[in-house]
Order: C-alpha cells, then structure tokens, then sequence
C-alpha cells in the first residue's frame, strides 16, 4: 500500500465510524512513518469520537505545534478542554479558531456556554 493511500482509508473508516479499523490502520500506518501529521489528527479524531477528551489533547499537541492555524485541531482541542473542565484551555483554542473563523456560530454557541460554568465553578 502507498501511504497516502491508506491515510485516506483511515479517513474514510473515522467518516464511517468504523474505529476499530481506523485504530489499527493508524497503528499500521504509525509502523510505516511515525508521527505523520495527518495520522495523529486522525487519531485524535477517533480518540474523540470515542469521548477519551484527554487522549484527543495529547494527539493535536503535536498538529498545532506545526500548524498552529490548523482548524480542525483547534476546534478539538477546544471541545475536548471544555469537555474535561478545562474552561481556560477551551477559550484559548475557541478564541483562536474564531480569531481565523469569526463566522462560526457553532464555536460561538460553546464559546459563549462557557461563562455559566467558569462562574459556576468558581464559587
């Protein structure tokens, strides 16, 4: 198989659902050339459907420190830290893909669901 080739057929398996076969096509790809950029998105895309929130900060970590811009990686990241509690962490990377992106009502939406639970949990 040529690489590209089966980047794709992860990606296809993630849009399918099918993460089981998406985790070892990863795993396979991984043996191949670690710590390709897309494959770690990837991953942290079926550690996110799999709502392991942790795991998906640990995989983007290494996509925005090369492509910090890349959209994508920040809107998980931001879901995933809002989803663990980390409401300053979330804002970061929200106020980041909006600073790119200022058109999307949907990180508007969580952004904004934000200040409730920060002022919730403070007190």
């Amino acid at each position: 198989y040529h690489l590209e080739a089966r980047l794709e057929k992860a990606a296809l398996l993630v849009q399918l659902t099918r993460l089981d076969e998406a985790q070892k096509e990863l795993v396979s790809i991984d043996q191949l050339q670690p710590g390709l950029l897309r494959a770690l998105y990837l991953k942290g895309l079926v550690a996110f459907f799999l709502q392991d929130y942790q795991r998906t900060r640990e995989q983007l970590e290494d996509v925005l420190a090369s492509f910090p811009n890349h959209l994508p990686s920040l809107r998980l990241q931001g879901i995933s830290a809002y989803a663990l509690g980390q409401y300053e962490q979330a804002d970061i990377y929200l106020s980041r893909f909006l600073a790119i992106l200022p058109g999307d009502l949907s990180m508007r939406r969580v952004k904004r669901s934000f200040l409730p639970r920060q002022l919730v949990s403070s007190l």
